[in-house]
């Protein structure tokens, strides 16, 4: 019998629905959850119920086929709706991790490029001892060459030569130079 029908006929306080087959199994007709559908079937008969009593409610028991159809259109429209908020919202949730992880990038490699920046100051410090020292030793050595030609140029230093190949000769140093 037609739900409109039976809407008009049963007061409110009977109208009950039975379920005939909860665990039909091998006919294929039940109710009961399994682990293919889980509670699938229990729900579409609880939304099936809730169109008709929505409907009956809207528009009477005298439309009722026409608005049964316009409510199942209408929460199919509310449940893609909801399921594109759902996967934005998963966009959102992927891009906000990128973004995350982008800026624990971004922080680690500031910290490497800091690591780095310190390590070139000290090389350039290094560097500029480095060669301050060789400007110093440069600077002795010419002070030393400068002193060892003025020993060389002195008259004291020309005047004990003849004196100074003596005593390598003495000693075995000289050797035939033709000197």
């Amino acid at each position: 019998m037609p739900v409109g029908k039976l809407h008009r006929q049963i007061p409110p306080q009977e109208r009950i629905v039975f379920v005939h087959s909860w665990n039909e199994w091998c006919e294929g007709t039940y109710l009961e959850p399994d682990a293919k559908n889980a509670r699938f079937f229990l729900e579409q008969t609880r939304e099936a119920v809730s169109i008709a009593r929505r409907a009956i409610d809207e528009v009477g028991p005298y439309g009722l086929s026409t608005a049964g159809e316009l409510l199942k259109i209408q929460m199919a429209k509310d449940a893609g709706a909801i399921r594109v908020m759902h996967a934005t919202r998963m966009q959102v949730h992927y891009a906000w991790r990128d973004l995350v992880d982008e800026r624990q990038q971004r922080v680690r490699l500031s910290a490497e490029l800091a690591a780095l920046r310190q390590q070139i100051m000290l090389m350039k410090a290094q560097a500029a001892a480095e060669m301050d020292a060789r400007e110093q030793l440069e600077a002795s050595e010419m002070d030393t060459r400068e002193q060892l030609e003025a020993i060389q140029n002195s008259t004291s230093w020309r005047m004990t030569g003849p004196l100074r190949r003596a005593v390598r000769l003495l000693r075995g140093e000289l050797k035939r130079t033709g000197a």
